[in-house]
């Protein structure tokens, strides 16, 4: 892990110990998902972490030996049957005695996911929350023992919006989060805007599928659809032919800038609709 102060110091072991100290804080035990081959941090061994390795990687579409969402899914369900969370390894924690107790009871049908709020220096907790995703999960391994996706990666966009979207369409109900309890010591993002547009698309064509899955008289989807049909064109198209004819028009006519509007739409409204989905639940 590499983060620099404002004056150039490195502090990127110091930040990730802090982050293994903030998890074992939170009554966590820890497991890092690598990929075969993948270059390691001294840390897992030396910190004691429990390591899964996974055989395959994002490498050779996305240039880094990331692992897929569904291989990180499968090693957590490999582990318990019981409460899980996932986070990324530059998440910061400082969970409450109340928020601990909540996540080791959680119960089948439950979950909790949270934002992070993003710091500029180690000291810090106050900053500016993430409005493009989400990066603390929580939830009971039984409700991910059919979950299945091959196309989103842990540590690339839209699976922190896919994931969420679809375990609340298939039932789950949010716990509170009190307060902010997720942290990131703040730095340029590491994906590029062409891969977010191609997984932005694997998105919607994974919610269409969803959505028409679903039964037509399913309020929650129907307020989702809503949401997701009006951010994606605007017009009274039905959402499957509406996400179709957007994604059609844009491969024939090339219209980049178009499409990154599109897609900042869908995430807004995405985030909007999962805000208040959580807030309702309170």
């Amino acid at each position: 892990m590499n983060r620099q102060t404002w004056e150039g110091k490195e502090i990127g072991r110091e930040y990730a110990l802090q982050c293994i100290q903030s998890w074992r804080n939170s009554g966590f035990d820890l497991v890092s998902v690598n990929a075969e081959g993948e270059r390691l941090s001294e840390l897992i061994s030396g910190e004691g972490i429990k390591l899964i390795t996974v055989k395959r990687n994002a490498s050779v579409q996305f240039g880094r030996p990331l692992v897929y969402l569904d291989d990180l899914i499968a090693a957590a369900r490999s582990l318990t049957e019981g409460p899980a969370v996932v986070i990324n390894s530059d998440i910061l924690l400082e969970l409450t005695p109340a928020m601990q107790q909540q996540i080791s009871n959680i119960r089948p049908g439950q979950c909790v996911f949270s934002r992070r709020t993003d710091i500029h220096s180690l000291d810090s907790r106050t900053g500016e929350q993430y409005t493009r995703g989400y990066d603390f999960f929580a939830f009971h391994t039984r409700d991910l023992s059919t979950f299945s996706n091959q196309d989103f990666v842990f540590g690339m966009p839209w699976w922190d919006h896919y994931f969420p979207i679809h375990m609340y369409l298939r039932g789950l109900k949010p716990l509170p989060a009190t307060k902010p309890f997720a942290f990131h010591l703040a730095h340029d993002e590491r994906w590029d805007i062409e891969s977010w547009m191609l997984l932005g698309k694997r998105f919607l064509q994974l919610i269409q599928r969803e959505i028409s899955s679903l039964p037509d008289n399913e309020t929650l989807a129907h307020d989702y659809v809503q949401r997701c049909e009006r951010a994606v064109l605007g017009s009274d198209v039905g959402f499957v032919s509406r996400a179709g004819i957007a994604l059609r028009g844009f491969t024939h006519r090339g219209k980049v800038e178009n499409e990154i509007r599109m897609f900042d739409r869908v995430g807004a409204a995405n985030m909007q609709w999962l805000d208040e989905l959580g807030s309702r639940q309170t």
